[in-house]
């Protein structure tokens, strides 16, 4: 049975379920959680005196697989994230199958 990657519920229990390439699922619920963070995300200032490579640490996207900015990332539980590209997507996929969007 599918279910939320992010919040473990089954697909019979939330509004929509997005399927991503690589196997991961979003419903919609977490999508509008992700958002909320995405939103208020502030990017923390990089430590004093930090080497140019830590400046830019790079992290696949649980959704697409596709490396990204930490900055470009919203954190889920464990080691999941979703980035930005991906989070559109699945809101612009949200307004298609339903009228309201996102709630």
């Amino acid at each position: 049975m599918k279910e939320c990657s992010w919040c473990r519920a089954p697909a019979s229990r939330v509004g929509v379920l997005i399927a991503g390439p690589s196997q991961v699922y979003i419903c919609d619920a977490c999508v509008a959680v992700a958002s909320e963070r995405a939103a208020g995300r502030r990017e923390p200032p990089p430590p004093l005196g930090a080497p140019e490579d830590l400046l830019q640490r790079y992290q696949p996207c649980s959704f697409c697989l596709t490396s990204r900015p930490l900055p470009e990332l919203v954190a889920g539980p464990g080691s999941l994230c979703i980035c930005d590209v991906c989070l559109v997507s699945c809101r612009q996929t949200l307004q298609q199958a339903r009228p309201g969007g996102l709630r």
